[in-house]
């Protein structure tokens, strides 16, 4: 099931290569277009979410049977958590109606709040991640709900602070009518 879950998500990547920025010019080695910024923590963040809903699917199920799969895909979520502030660089607020009703996957879902109270933002990002690792170690299953519940809240209300709500993006994307 791990496999085909890694497989699938595969799958659903290839085709949002195609939407990063393609030409280069104008962005020195380690420079990101604020485009790419924008593109790759949706694609990051939508990984998350995927992750978060098979670990409560696990939660939600016949329980402890897939306890290792919880805690595996826990592990993911922290390590997503860490590296989440970087895919928000300065300049990378690029947002307006004409450009979202044009390509929803170039405009960020970020509130010029987040840059503002950038040290709340990255700090909330560190104990989240800190949460989902406890949870993944978590010494039994009940510790385990509740952390993961914890997580659930921490990462609600930084989206609630940090985000407005965004019209998920399609992987993969729908073909032109």
């Amino acid at each position: 099931m791990t496999l085909a879950a890694t497989m699938l998500a595969g799958l659903a990547v290839v085709p949002a290569l195609a939407q990063f920025t393609q030409q280069r010019s104008g962005f020195a080695p380690g420079q990101t277009d604020p485009f790419d910024s924008i593109l790759a923590r949706r694609i990051v963040m939508t990984t998350l979410g995927r992750q978060n809903d098979q670990v409560h699917d696990i939660i939600d199920g016949p329980g402890e049977a897939e306890e290792a799969a919880a805690r595996l895909r826990l592990d993911n979520i922290g390590v997503f958590l860490l590296g989440i502030p970087e895919m928000f660089p300065e300049g990378s607020y690029v947002y307006s109606k004409e450009l979202e009703e044009e390509d929803p996957s170039r405009v960020t879902t970020a509130l010029p709040q987040l840059w503002e109270n950038w040290d709340d933002f990255y700090t909330r990002s560190l104990v989240a991640a800190e949460t989902a690792y406890r949870a993944g170690r978590a010494a039994s299953w009940e510790e385990l709900v509740r952390l993961t519940e914890d997580l659930e809240g921490q990462c609600e209300s930084c989206h609630n602070e940090y985000r407005q709500n965004p019209e998920p993006i399609k992987f993969p994307p729908e073909p032109a009518q």
